[in-house]
């Protein structure tokens, strides 16, 4: 995998790979290189996000963008300084988009 099959975001610090990672993982807090690790990392810090987030909303709770900027800090703030804020790049993984900020506004709170 090489950073451009993976997450499409030229110029900016989600754009960058920890060294020594051979472009396998994105430049992090805790200063993982090994792909394999980073991935338990990720996991283990979903399912503690998921023991928190599980309470702070109901099931037919209506998300917001901010919602969503926070679900994502809980789940990879401690791992990823970029996931601490609000992204306005445009993301993709290989050909699709999951992030379209050019094309739909999530500034105004709506989702």
């Amino acid at each position: 995998m090489t950073a451009d099959d993976r997450y499409h975001v030229s110029g900016l610090p989600e754009a960058q790979f920890e060294p020594g990672s051979n472009g396998l993982v994105f430049k992090n807090l805790l200063g993982i290189t090994s792909k394999q690790v980073m991935d338990e990392a990720e996991a283990r810090a979903l399912e503690q996000a998921m023991d928190v987030l599980i309470r702070m909303y109901s099931a037919t709770h209506r998300f917001t963008a901010q919602d969503l900027s926070d679900c994502h800090r809980t789940w990879l703030g401690d791992i990823y300084e970029w996931a601490r804020s609000l992204s306005a790049c445009e993301c993709q993984q290989r050909w699709i988009p999951f992030c379209c900020f050019r094309t739909r506004s999530c500034h105004d709170g709506s989702v």
